[in-house]
């Protein structure tokens, strides 16, 4: 199923990154932990790139 997939990429993701995974598999522990991983990957970018818009996320994700 893709969507147990793309779940379990963010729980991976999330501790290679050395970054708390919260409760899998529930609403709320799903969305704080794709919340932060958005934030950490998104400082990153930043640092990498400069200055940084929710636009250019935008932009970014639709490469492909």
């Amino acid at each position: 199923c893709a969507v147990a997939a793309v779940m379990l990429l963010r729980v991976l993701l999330a501790r290679r990154l050395g970054m708390p995974v919260f409760t899998p598999h529930h609403a709320l522990g799903d969305a704080m932990t794709t919340a932060v991983l958005l934030l950490v990957l998104a400082t990153r970018l930043e640092s990498e790139r400069g200055s940084l818009r929710t636009r250019d996320l935008v932009q970014l994700s639709r490469r492909r």
